[in-house]
């Protein structure tokens, strides 16, 4: 048989085709379809409740379930039930290889089954990074008893694809404690006193204080790093404070609110803001939850201390001299209650005269001896209180003592 030049040729290329087709057959692997890209679980997930609303924050994931990173507009949904707590899903993690062969089929990736379905109260776009959401509470939910709110936040893709939502945070539904109002701030001789407008509630007062700038005072002391008596300056100030708070009732009762307190801890020279929230505790289905009030604006005050020490007390004179020794007048009182006392200044007059200031520099001891006396003349003394910043008291109680020939 005579095989013609034509059909020859065609036998060629069909060996070559099917050469080809059998090289490519060898390759390892499948053709691979585009991943879903879908976004994994936000983490950190915290609700806060402060007066009417609920305050949420979390932190966004940067890529998604196949580690790769996130393409596309991501959407949050914020999901919150009311009522008993459901059990919370299982952290989501990458998807495994079965799972990834699954998604590139087009299936979605299936939420942890203990996770209920989504009971959508917002919906928005975010970015990666920080995320915050506000969920203002209708009446129904404000009044009658607190009753526990769990909320979930659920992130898609652009194709509507989810990796399941997030583990849930709680917070409580029902009234919550009244606003602070506005502070008004009044120095005292002990420190700085906080008030607020008082209002009967089983509700605390928290009070948080930030320092705004330190005490130049305290600074040249602690470098100079020689302290007077009774000086405190050499302990810096922390930044942020958060003071005790005013416990009004208690085990749930309605108690009186005080309405103020006073910061001891204040300095002089130093600036500070003050903001007061009340804050309430319960427990609902075996969680300790807080609720807070509006927290009052800040308010802001340099503290000056102004304020003389107390007056000296128990002031009493004991004659002394004779038997060789020259004529006196021993003094003692008690001791000043002041943390920041520098001294005591003593004062005489003789015969009914005018007082006199019988000490150069204060005296750090209550106690002074009076070498400066004649028999026969009647002395009459008082001390005064003096502390660090030089504010004098006014002077205590007197005595008077004669000395005889």
């Amino acid at each position: 048989m005579v095989v013609r030049p034509r059909f020859r040729a065609a036998v060629a290329c069909l060996a070559l085709g099917l050469m080809s087709w059998l090289a490519g057959c060898a390759s390892p692997g499948q053709p691979q379809p585009p991943s879903l890209h879908l976004p994994g679980p936000v983490t950190n997930l915290v609700a806060e409740r402060v007066g009417n609303e609920v305050r949420l924050t979390w932190d966004m994931p940067a890529i998604s379930t196949q580690g790769d990173a996130l393409r596309g507009p991501v959407t949050a949904t914020l999901c919150r039930e009311s009522g008993a707590a459901t059990t919370a899903p299982a952290a989501a993690t990458p998807a495994s290889k079965s799972q990834r062969a699954r998604g590139r089929k087009g299936s979605a990736a299936t939420p942890a089954a203990s996770a209920p379905a989504c009971s959508a109260v917002q919906q928005f776009v975010v970015t990666p990074g920080p995320g915050h959401a506000v969920d203002p509470l209708s009446q129904a939910l404000l009044a009658g008893p607190p009753t526990l709110l769990t909320y979930r936040v659920d992130l898609r893709n652009d194709r509507q694809r989810s990796a399941g939502p997030s583990a849930p945070a709680f917070s409580a539904a029902g009234p919550a404690p009244a606003g602070a109002g506005p502070l008004t701030l009044v120095p005292h001789r002990e420190g700085i006193l906080v008030r607020w407008t008082p209002r009967p509630s089983d509700a605390g007062m928290e009070l948080r204080r930030t320092l705004v700038n330190a005490s130049a005072e305290a600074s040249a002391t602690k470098v100079r790093g020689a302290l007077p008596m009774g000086n405190s300056a050499a302990r810096s100030t922390p930044r942020e404070v958060s003071l005790q708070a005013v416990t009004a009732g208690a085990g749930g009762t309605t108690g009186t609110d005080a309405g103020g307190m006073l910061d001891r801890t204040a300095r002089n020279g130093e600036m500070y803001s003050y903001i007061a929230q009340r804050v309430s505790t319960l427990t609902l289905a075996g969680r300790r939850l807080e609720v807070r009030g509006v927290a009052s604006p800040a308010a802001s005050i340099t503290f000056r201390d102004t304020f003389p020490p107390q007056p000296p007390t128990g002031l009493v004179s004991i004659p002394g001299g004779g038997f060789g020794a020259g004529a006196s007048i021993d003094l003692s009182w008690d001791a000043g209650p002041e943390a920041d006392l520098l001294g005591y200044y003593v004062y005489r007059g003789i015969d009914g005269a005018a007082f006199e200031r019988v000490t150069s520099a204060p005296v750090s001891v209550p106690a002074f001896r009076d070498l400066h006396v004649v028999a026969g003349h009647r002395y009459t003394y008082r001390v005064t209180a003096l502390d660090q910043r030089r504010n004098e008291s006014a002077a205590g109680a007197s005595v008077e003592e004669t000395l005889r020939n």
